[in-house]
């Protein structure tokens, strides 16, 4: 068995790994040109049935283009993210520990960032095609900034 400590930290190094696949991809939207855009804020909800190899991933940021107002863009998440993301399940599950079927991930713009993770059952990959867990994305970027909703 592993020591707890290195346990703890090659967790952290393969998260920091995640942050920086993650906002490399940021560029890549599904709608719009990046162009001139500047991200504040990047989040992640990637669900994961790893018994099932399947993932469902929804990636938006939080970005502006000068001094406009912020907006909320959805981006492709590559293939190199996604499996860093079920390496990190794997990881994190050695030991007979259980493995996670959410993980939702926040980046800052001054690379601050947090993993939160869920057990139960992946709404999308559970047939709620619908959920969108990110959907108040914007709202809780302009709370926490201290700006009114738009």
């Amino acid at each position: 068995m592993s020591d707890p400590t290195q346990m703890t930290a090659e967790i952290r190094q393969m998260q920091e790994n995640i942050v920086r696949l993650v906002a490399g991809n940021v560029t890549d939207l599904h709608d719009e040109d990046w162009s001139d855009h500047a991200w504040l804020r990047i989040g992640v909800n990637f669900e994961l049935l790893l018994k099932d190899e399947r993932t469902s991933t929804q990636a938006l940021v939080i970005a502006k283009r000068g001094q406009g107002d912020p907006v909320k863009l959805s981006f492709r998440l590559g293939h190199q993210a996604r499996q860093a993301f079920v390496a990190l399940a794997e990881a994190m599950a050695q030991g007979g520990g259980a493995v996670w079927t959410v993980a939702n991930l926040q980046i800052e713009r001054d690379g601050r960032f947090t993993f939160t993770f869920d057990y139960g059952k992946p709404p999308r990959l559970s047939g709620d095609l619908l959920a969108t867990p990110l959907s108040d994305f914007l709202v809780r970027y302009q709370a926490d900034m201290g700006h009114d909703s738009v």
